[in-house]
């Protein structure tokens, strides 16, 4: 029983099944079975438009997950932050992405000029 109130509690806290399972030694559906009561980890957002990037950078940077995702969404037409091109391709080195700063901040790129941002960073 104290096994079940620590995976709980780890889980009201935050972690994720998987990381639960894997911190007590619980088999992970086991963990599911417990936990299938308590309310879900849900960000009510991630389902929108960028939802899932905005999501991740939001609990990178604890900035709010939405005030992420309508900067994304008001940005989406801007040029590159990096080359000043405002033309973008649907997919390649050329296609639309966005880039993050530590701070939470979010300026639109393309994919080609945000990886070698990144890496000669």
């Amino acid at each position: 029983m104290a096994r079940k109130k620590r995976v709980r509690e780890l889980y009201l806290a935050g972690s994720m099944p998987k990381q639960i399972a894997k911190e007590t030694g619980t088999p992970y559906s086991t963990v599911k079975t417990w936990i299938a009561d308590l309310p879900r980890h849900t960000t009510g957002f991630s389902q929108r438009r960028h939802g899932q990037r905005a999501a991740r950078v939001a609990r990178l940077t604890k900035r709010e997950g939405e005030a992420i995702r309508l900067e994304m969404e008001a940005k989406e037409n801007d040029p590159c932050v990096f080359c000043g091109n405002s033309s973008f391709e649907e997919k390649g080195w050329l296609g639309s992405a966005f880039h993050h700063y530590e701070d939470g901040r979010v300026d639109h790129a393309h994919m080609g000029c945000n990886a070698v941002r990144r890496h000669a960073a």
